[in-house]
Formats: structure tokens, sequence, C-alpha cells
């Protein structure tokens, strides 16, 4: 049977300004470079971080074993399509528009926006999705029970919501003030943020691609400003 629907609403300075901050432990910048929109993916089993250059020319190839060593090569017929700009699977969904099919003609999800990106948690199987403007989220866990429609606050471009686990999400955004915030959710529920400046404090740090390891206490952040690795404690 469907999924029973809830929709919630969250602004900065009602809901979200008194929600605990979760300090980085380690930020560092690896490249000035700047990076293509969504041009950053993993490769070779997760062993490989794969960056697109701002003109689409060329990949800077990072092992995640010695992240000083990048090799920097032309970029392959197909790779941008098969490797950065790569669609999840979600069978046994479809999209249709606003709509979620299970199996195509079992039940509807009336989702209320187009989504610009979706992702599925590669463990449990829940799926999430964006829109940037106006800042709409949805969360649809593994067990279909519950789908939740969530109206983000006014402030935030959200760039990508990022599975960790079974109960672990990153909201990652570009905000108005010129800054980044991420925003930790368990389940449906954010829980604890933190706020960042990678235009070396000129407010100008526009987000365009991220990427995630080891259940989101490792980022790395690519944009106009280039590439910044991020470490979190656990």
């Amino acid at each position: 049977m469907p999924p029973k629907f809830v929709d919630q609403k969250y602004e900065w300075d009602t809901e979200l300004k008194q929600i605990r901050v979760r300090p980085a432990l380690r930020i560092e910048k690896m490249s000035a470079k700047p990076v293509n929109h969504g041009g950053l993916t993993l490769a070779n089993g997760d062993t490989h971080l794969l960056v697109l250059s701002e003109d689409g020319a060329t990949v800077d190839d990072y092992p995640l074993a010695q992240l000083r060593s990048p090799k920097t090569r032309r970029v392959m017929p197909g790779e941008v399509d098969a490797q950065f700009w790569k669609q999840p699977k979600l069978d046994p969904f479809t999209w249709d528009a606003d709509r979620l099919h299970y199996f195509k003609t079992i039940w509807t999800v009336p989702v209320g926006f187009i989504p610009s990106r979706i992702e599925r948690a590669p463990r449990s199987g829940a799926l999430l999705g964006v829109l940037p403007f106006p800042p709409r989220l949805f969360y649809f866990p593994e067990n279909l029970r519950t789908f939740y429609r969530i109206e983000w606050s006014r402030e935030s471009e959200p760039v990508q919501f990022l599975p960790c686990d079974g109960m672990n999400s990153v909201l990652v955004e570009n905000l108005t003030n010129g800054l980044n915030r991420f925003f930790y959710f368990n389940r449906e529920n954010p829980v604890a943020y933190t706020l960042f400046d990678f235009s070396d404090a000129n407010r100008r740090s526009d987000l365009s691609a991220v990427v995630a390891l080891k259940s989101c206490n490792e980022f790395f952040i690519g944009g106009a400003f280039g590439l910044v690795h991020i470490r979190y404690g656990r």
C-alpha cells in the first residue's frame, strides 16, 4: 500500500539556529584550480578521487592513499556522463515529472517538486532528493512506510543530500550570505550543522561538487575556489 505522507517546514531563525554546531576536525586546501559543476567522483573501488577541470577537458586522478600526488590526463570519450553525471539506479522505482512510481503501476508518490538530484543510500536503499530553488528535500526510508516532504530554510541553495548509512545523511548547501553549510540529519530530522567559507574569508564560497567517505566523516568539496578536503572526528 502507498506510504503515509509527512510534510515538514524549517526556517533558520525559528527551527534551525538553536541546533548544535558540529566542528570539523581538519580543513585542507588541496588545489586552487576551479572544479567543474558536479566534477567529483570516486573510482576504482573508491580508492581514487577523480576531479574534472572547469573546462571539462582534463581529469586529476588522486589516489586516496597519497592525496598529494595526482596525475592529470585528458578526459576519455563518454567519461563525463559515465563517471561524473551518472544517475543512481532507482529500481523498483521510476520517475515521471514530479511523481515517483513503485513498480510503475502499483502505487504513485506525488513528490510535489521535480528533484535536480536523487541519491540512494548504498546500504539501506533509502531515497533522498533535493531541489535548489525553492529549497525542497525528500526522504523516503527503506521500509516505504512514510514519505517525508521537507520545505527547507529560504537562505539555502541545496547542492546535494548525501546518504551516509542506514540512519544518517548530510545536506550540503550554498547560502545566500556567501557561506556553505553542512546539515547532518538523523533519519528525516536535522540534528547538527557546520558553517564553512572556502573562499578564504571572502564570503564568496560557491560549492558545486561533493563526495563523502567513511559514513560522512570525510568529504571532498569542489567549486570555483578549487578542491578542499574536510575531516570530522567520530
